[in-house]
């Protein structure tokens, strides 16, 4: 599908953590994990830590400041046999990119056996963050370790990648999977292959719609340096991507913890795509440039610090549409005359849909543009803004919070808004 990829993955699998049905769940979970832990501990306070565990904790803490440091070679010390392969390339491509912080968390099921100087696959959790971009705006990965007791020293004997589906936005970072150098702009921080020639090109067209976008914003604000992964082609792309590209040009990869601002913020660009060095530009009739791929990622960028939880991806798409300035007039008459809007209905694009073909990035831009230039963008934002507070309307509307919330702002509900939509889009085509 040659579509613009928004804040989730080309395929439909979401980038973004789960549901808010399933984030009350978590919730609940969590409280009733530290009442537990309150009933537990009694009056007795904290159990000592073990003393193998601390030890081990200190020797990871160690080594991840030294490889913020730009030390490989000390990062890499205290690994040997199996695990040096992984270690390797995460201490080579570690130091080659500007990290700011590299912390590691160690917490084991519980102390070694007795009579063992042994963690076997052991959780590891590692936070690290950039040189330049928010402190907050922080990226994690998971992996085990072995660890054994040598010479009266630790050393780790095993190590290897622990993704997993509850946990999103795990992976290894790419600097560990390839080599890869850093290139900084004025408002970038841009990772890529070391021979990749057309990055000047690229910081070009990101500092360009970067400064497009600012001045239409209304609320929300860019971060003072974006981080961008650029993919040379589409085999790198889907490395990236983790499967099939779905022709997307870029999109923005984020994760929302709870009661926290969205962490790994950033952008992933199919570079030859984007440049039309495959032969194929942005497009979208033409009504599509590359410095738009831009301006509209990094609306999904601003805008995902103050979205709500379930903000229908209608809005979301139609929103980052509308900051990047597009109206895809020859996509509108193109569906038009195939009768590709015939059976669309806004109230199927909810939270975790994902916008499936150029027609449905075409008619949410076309309904987005309407509301736009009947009701203004004042209301827009307020509309977008209210959905924050979901709960409430979530519980109220079984369909999800749009429909519950858009006949507040506008007076009429999502059906009667694909209506007004078709008749718009049909007026265009006639001239009207």
């Amino acid at each position: 599908m040659a579509v613009l990829a928004g804040s989730r993955r080309p395929d439909p699998g979401s980038w973004r953590a789960a549901s808010l049905a399933a984030r009350l769940g978590a919730l609940v979970a969590m409280g009733a994990a530290a009442l537990l832990v309150a009933v537990c501990s009694g009056d007795g306070g904290d159990p000592a830590p073990d003393p193998a565990v601390e030890e081990v904790r200190a020797l990871l803490r160690a080594r991840g400041a030294r490889l913020a440091a730009g030390d490989a070679e000390g990062y890499l010390r205290a690994a040997v046999g199996e695990a040096r392969a992984l270690e390797e390339a995460i201490a080579r491509g570690g130091a080659a990119v500007p990290l700011s912080v590299f912390r590691v968390a160690f917490n084991p099921a519980g102390p070694p056996r007795a009579g063992t100087a042994r963690f076997r696959d052991a959780p590891v959790q590692v936070t690290y963050g950039y040189d330049g971009l928010p402190a907050a705006n922080r990226f994690r990965f998971s992996l085990r370790y072995t660890l054994e007791r040598r010479d009266g020293a630790w050393v780790i004997t095993g190590a290897r990648p622990d993704p997993s589906p509850e946990r999103p936005g795990d992976e290894l970072p790419v600097w560990a999977a390839a080599p890869t150098a850093a290139t900084r702009s004025t408002h970038f921080l841009f990772l890529h292959p070391p021979d990749l020639g057309e990055v000047g090109r690229v910081a070009e067209l990101a500092e360009a719609a970067r400064s497009r976008l600012e001045p239409r914003l209304r609320f929300g604000s860019p971060d003072p340096v974006h981080l961008v992964v650029l993919a040379r082609d589409t085999p790198a792309f889907e490395a990236v991507t983790g499967g099939a590209d779905g022709g997307a040009f870029a999109f923005v990869r984020l994760v929302y913890p709870a009661f926290s601002p969205p962490e790994g913020r950033h952008m992933v660009v199919h570079v030859g795509r984007v440049l039309g060095l495959d032969g194929a530009g942005p497009g979208h009739a033409g009504e599509v440039t590359p410095v738009a791929v831009f301006q509209h990622e990094l609306a999904h960028l601003a805008l995902s610090q103050v979205r709500g939880a379930e903000v229908p991806s209608w809005v979301e798409e139609g929103a980052a549409m509308y900051l990047a300035g597009e109206r895809r007039e020859g996509d509108w008459r193109g569906g038009l005359a195939e009768g590709a809007f015939e059976d669309v209905a806004l109230a199927g694009f909810g939270d975790g849909y994902v916008l499936a073909s150029g027609d449905e990035y075409a008619y949410v831009n076309a309904a987005v543009s309407w509301l736009v230039d009947e009701y203004g963008e004042a209301r827009l934002w307020d509309f977008y803004r209210s959905f924050l507070p979901t709960v409430g309307a979530v519980v109220a509307a079984a369909d999800g919070p749009a429909s519950f919330l858009f006949p507040r702002w506008y007076g009429f509900d999502l059906a009667e808004l694909d209506r007004r939509t078709r008749a718009f889009l049909a007026a265009g085509a006639a001239g009207g």
